[in-house]
């Protein structure tokens, strides 16, 4: 039996710069008691682009931060970054950390977790935005482990 081809996508915001502070860092330098709007708004623009071109919302997984979407509370934040803008209450799905990421990749693949299982013949896309480390990806809490290409 042929079924038709499924679009899936996985979003992840895989470092939010406030949560750590280090010397002579973009940070220090712009110091802010909330999450940077930047990284969120990279992450919605890519959530509406997919969800505009017909994605699902329930087949892009966004893991963001914490697991809740920017909180657009500041008067001067465009308020077109809000899930509202689209008739919905949220985008962001789960945290940002390496057991959920984990989590998310092994559901679909396995179509387990209440995840659907992503078949050969369906669409995904995988898009990661975040600051590197000299290891690969930074996932909170967690450092990166080094990979067998790493030195």
């Amino acid at each position: 039996m042929c079924f038709p081809q499924e679009k899936y996508a996985i979003i992840l915001n895989a470092y939010a710069p406030d949560t750590f502070y280090s010397e002579n860092s973009w940070a220090d330098a712009n110091p802010s008691s909330e999450l940077y709007y930047e990284f969120w708004n990279d992450i919605y623009l890519m959530w509406e682009m997919l969800y505009e071109r017909g994605f699902e919302n329930e087949n892009i997984f966004v893991l963001y931060a914490g697991g809740e979407d920017y909180p657009v509370a500041n008067p001067w934040y465009n308020q077109r970054y809000k899930a509202a803008y689209h008739y919905l209450d949220s985008i962001t799905d789960y945290r940002a950390f390496g057991t959920t990421v984990d989590s998310v990749f092994a559901g679909l693949a396995q179509g387990s977790l209440g995840f659907p299982q992503i078949q050969e013949d369906d669409f995904f896309v995988l898009y990661v935005f975040g600051h590197g480390v000299p290891t690969g990806i930074k996932l909170e809490p967690f450092e990166p482990e080094p990979g067998p290409f790493i030195d």
